[in-house]
């Protein structure tokens, strides 16, 4: 039981991660730095760890899908938000590298969950 409220405090603790990077992504004064395309970086690594929080905290694949697709869909909303936001630009390439963070993680959790599959096996 206590995993149970556990796994709803990460779920609730993340969507508030998911709505602030949401709400601090439309602030007009809070734009990354553009040098060296260091906001590309910045972008793919907070959608990365977004997505990787929710495919820790579900375990089923379908789930986790569904958070991946709810990520990109913000990731791209942001961006076309930014560009009626005063001092803020929206960028395609931004939405990309949202997207290629979900993206990545989503790999990973796929990949790391055949890995174990194929070679762990619980004690009978």
């Amino acid at each position: 039981m206590r995993q149970g409220r556990l796994r709803y405090l990460a779920l609730g603790l993340w969507l508030l991660a998911v709505g602030g990077v949401a709400i601090f992504s439309l602030l007009p004064q809070l734009a990354p730095p553009a040098d060296h395309h260091f906001d590309k970086i910045l972008h793919f690594g907070v959608y990365f760890s977004l997505a990787g929080w929710a495919a820790i905290t579900l375990k089923r694949v379908a789930p986790v899908l569904i958070a991946a697709l709810f990520l990109t869909l913000i990731g791209v909303a942001v961006e076309v938000a930014q560009g009626f936001v005063l001092g803020r630009m929206g960028s395609s390439a931004d939405a990309l590298a949202n997207a290629s963070g979900v993206a990545a993680a989503i790999c990973i959790k796929l990949i790391a969950g055949r890995f174990s599959r194929a070679f762990w096996r619980p004690p009978e």
